[in-house]
């Protein structure tokens, strides 16, 4: 039977069988309100979760490196170079390492998981920072609006990787479901930030994966074209945004602003 939305309350229609974990039958409901497709029971999530990170996870180090490359822009277009940042759910560590390799103060929290490249850098949940990334994160929640809340009680932003559920609802072949893996259980349009942004009381901007909820305004425009220029070089330099913003972010933290 169809439940209410986590987010908007409104009803959920279910939407899609997939088969998890090569065995399991998972039916999921789509909200006619808010766009949002969760699992209606995810109830393998424990034998999914055996090992916090897939061995089907390809692409993990890439992954981390062009996180690295938004967030050294985002936050030398946005934030302050000499602020406090942490990486929430950030597995082995690996971006607040090459955040903290950029002279940046990067945190690193994620108890289901070893921390090998940012040990002795672990979050102190008692104090708050400027902003707090999360990669990947959202699709595996069950609750994309109380996971959004507890980070906001840290931060005066959230800035979340994941990548928006097209329209209609895709067939069972789309890449994103991940069936083999089984942890994938949340998926969010575009209208589904824009939804937790009013529930949560901060503008949401977004580009292609890359979504910043901010608790003050950010123009829309602005903020895309930063991100479509991350690794493209400009018209008139050679220079790509984020190497354009890396060199101005050492600079400003070694000159203390």
């Amino acid at each position: 039977m169809a439940g209410k939305c986590a987010i908007c309350n409104a009803e959920m229609e279910k939407a899609i069988k997939l088969e998890v974990l090569g065995k399991h039958e998972a039916q999921f409901q789509k909200c006619h309100a808010c766009g949002l497709l969760a699992a209606e029971d995810p109830h393998w999530l424990e034998e999914a979760y055996a090992s916090p990170i897939t061995a089907q996870d390809t692409g993990l180090l890439e992954r981390n490196w062009s996180l690295m490359r938004q967030l050294c822009v985002i936050i030398e277009n946005y934030f302050d170079a000499k602020g406090r940042y942490l990486d929430y759910a950030g597995g082995y560590g690996i971006t607040t390492r090459l955040m903290r390799n950029l002279g940046l103060e990067f945190y690193h929290h994620d108890p289901y998981c070893e921390n090998i490249f940012a040990s002795g850098y672990e979050w102190d949940t008692e104090f708050k920072v400027d902003l707090i990334s999360s990669a990947e994160c959202m699709e595996h929640v069950t609750d994309p609006l109380e996971f959004l809340l507890k980070l906001k009680q840290k931060a005066n932003a959230i800035a979340i990787t994941t990548t928006l559920l097209p329209e209609p609802v895709p067939e069972e072949s789309w890449w994103y479901y991940a069936p083999q893996h089984g942890q994938h259980i949340c998926f969010l349009e575009r209208r589904t930030l824009e939804a937790l942004g009013k529930k949560i009381k901060m503008h949401v901007v977004s580009y292609k994966s890359m979504h910043l909820f901010s608790k003050s305004r950010i123009e829309s425009g602005r903020f895309e074209r930063l991100m479509k220029n991350t690794n493209r070089p400009g018209l008139f330099t050679r220079k790509s945004q984020y190497e354009k913003s890396k060199k101005r972010l050492k600079r400003k933290i070694s000159m203390g602003v």
